[in-house]
């Protein structure tokens, strides 16, 4: 197994054929195992009452990470779950303050802010993946439940250049696409100067195998046990493309009801991606982004196969009825802003929602703080 992926990364020309014949041979290596250890659930959470309910959530950039981290820490607000929240940091996000994580590296429990020793029920925020160590603060068992999300290389590699300004750090002038092409021509020559920026800590490439092995050179030799690995620990991998097939899948899966996972659309991510860009970028993608294909390809066809299993007409009936459930709350929201004829409980979701997750942590924070009677009321956060 291993001597192939090597023989094949070696190609000198590794094109898209070489780029699907590794994927199958890691995808049917790695879904045989996976299988043999996990059987595909739909109601996980199903006898676990909400106080019991733990979720690790490992977000993911440009990927519709932090529109779930809104929709669980809602849910947290509104069900008191105890959350796991990386200490604050001195400088400030607009009028919140900034949870204070390093991206590129692994995750310790000694990085979340819990002096009281609280049972720590949810955590949502960025890290690279240490399985042992988030089992030391959340176990796996039947009551917890392990997700993230991935997007499309190619989507995900532009979103990423803009958020991370790269076209004004490079003087590149293009449209993105032609700004995207530059980077990945000149992959080599642009690494040093992103790094100097202040987010150069964010690597140029591969960052799904980063966040899942903490490695920044791609060890190729590793990538099926990496993809074994988890599949095992995390028991849902949602698909940003497929954003409300998820929703779906998470509320049936974590024991949710169908309001706890609606939520304020912004853009929506669409399917057919490759029909968008030409096939220079793409290939430039495959030469590049190779370890991060492979991992999204990878769990792309696992969530078809989840899909499969739940039933494609079953699961279009349920996301029609929850999107036309989420476009009348959310209309809701837009329409008048909750400022009438709104209920509490609709007015604090609007406003979770229109204000972001950083919001939504810093309630987190001042909730849990003095609750422990560590701040008094008028220390609050904004």
């Amino acid at each position: 197994m291993t001597l192939v992926l090597m023989n094949l990364w070696k190609t000198r020309h590794f094109g898209c054929l070489s780029i699907t014949i590794c994927f199958f041979i890691i995808y049917f290596v790695s879904s045989s195992h996976y299988e043999r250890n996990n059987s595909i659930t739909f109601d996980k959470l199903q006898y676990c009452s909400t106080e019991n309910k733990k979720i690790f959530f490992l977000k993911t950039y440009k990927t519709g990470s932090s529109t779930i981290s809104c929709i669980l820490g809602h849910y947290a607000l509104k069900n008191n779950k105890y959350v796991g929240m990386p200490h604050l940091e001195k400088r400030n996000y607009g009028k919140y303050k900034l949870p204070n994580f390093n991206p590129l590296k692994p995750f310790q429990q000694n990085e979340i802010d819990n002096p009281l020793n609280n049972s720590i029920e949810f955590i949502l925020h960025h890290s690279v993946v240490n399985f042992s160590e988030i089992n030391s603060v959340i176990a796996k068992s039947s009551c917890s439940m392990y997700m993230t999300i991935l997007r499309s290389i190619p989507s995900v590699f532009i979103s990423r250049m803009n958020f991370f300004n790269w076209p004004v750090i490079l003087d590149l002038h293009g449209n993105d696409t032609e700004n995207a092409i530059h980077i990945l021509e000149n992959f080599e020559k642009f690494k040093p100067v992103i790094a100097q920026h202040k987010m150069g800590h964010v690597q140029l490439g591969n960052w799904y195998y980063q966040q899942l092995t903490g490695n920044i050179s791609v060890n190729y030799e590793t990538i099926s046990s990496v993809l074994t690995s988890a599949s095992k620990m995390f028991d849902l991998v949602l698909i940003s493309e497929y954003f409300d097939e998820g929703m779906v899948l998470l509320y049936q899966t974590a024991n949710l009801s169908i309001d706890d996972v609606t939520y304020i659309p912004q853009r929506v991510a669409r399917k057919d991606s490759r029909s968008l860009y030409p096939e220079k970028y793409l290939k430039l993608v495959n030469k590049h982004l190779k370890a991060d294909l492979l991992i999204y390809n990878y769990f792309k066809l696992k969530f078809e196969k989840i899909v499969s299993a739940y039933g494609e007409r079953k699961l279009a009936k349920e996301v029609y009825r929850f999107r036309n459930y989420n476009t009348r709350k959310s209309l809701l929201c837009k329409a008048s802003k909750c400022t009438t004829n709104c209920s509490i409980e609709m007015k604090e979701f609007c406003e979770n929602m229109h204000n972001g997750v950083y919001s939504i942590f810093n309630k987190l924070i001042n909730k849990q703080k003095i609750a422990d009677g560590l701040w008094e009321h008028e220390e609050r956060l904004v």
